[in-house]
């Protein structure tokens, strides 16, 4: 890498770089041109100097707080907006909703207790001779048991059709 100047440029290692930064710092004046030096304090000033700043600060956070006071009893004091504009549509409007609720309840009890006492009318087709419907035949046919006077005999079944007697 070549300079303006056609210098070499080094790298530059930490060492260097704290060395470099040491030697700017032990040439450099600390002081600004126009300050005065600091002439030191006794720690009973120091101690003064610490209460001062402490009670100052003390004493406006106290006059802060009596001027937020003084605001907030003014805003309890005044009337709030709403109080001189009030009218009485939102009551108006309540009184009309039930009234409507009121009216619609009573007029649903007169149709059911209409509906309840009206006979009913009859409607539709009268049939005068029903329809022929399939008689249920059992699925096992039933049969004629007769019972044996000896327990050692089964009971044997009936013929269909019982001789006619004479």
């Amino acid at each position: 890498m070549t300079l303006p100047n056609d210098e070499q440029a080094q790298a530059l290692y930490p060492q260097d770089v704290s060395v470099a930064l040491d030697e700017m710092l032990y040439d450099q004046n600390l002081m600004v041109p126009d300050q005065e030096a600091v002439a030191e304090v006794s720690l009973e000033e120091q101690a003064l100097n610490a209460q001062a700043v402490r009670d100052q600060h003390a004493y406006e956070l106290d006059v802060r707080q009596r001027e937020i006071e003084k605001v907030l009893v003014q805003e309890e004091i005044r009337p709030s907006s709403h109080v001189d504009s009030f009218d009485f549509s939102g009551a108006l409007m309540a009184l009309l909703t039930i009234t409507i609720i009121v009216g619609l309840a009573y007029l649903a009890q007169k149709q059911v207790a209409a509906m309840s006492t009206k006979p009913t009318v009859q409607s539709g087709v009268v049939i005068e001779h029903p329809a022929n419907l399939p008689v249920p035949v059992p699925a096992y046919p039933t049969v004629m048991v007769r019972q044996s006077s000896d327990p050692s005999q089964a009971p044997s079944p009936l013929p269909l059709n019982p001789p006619a007697q004479n």
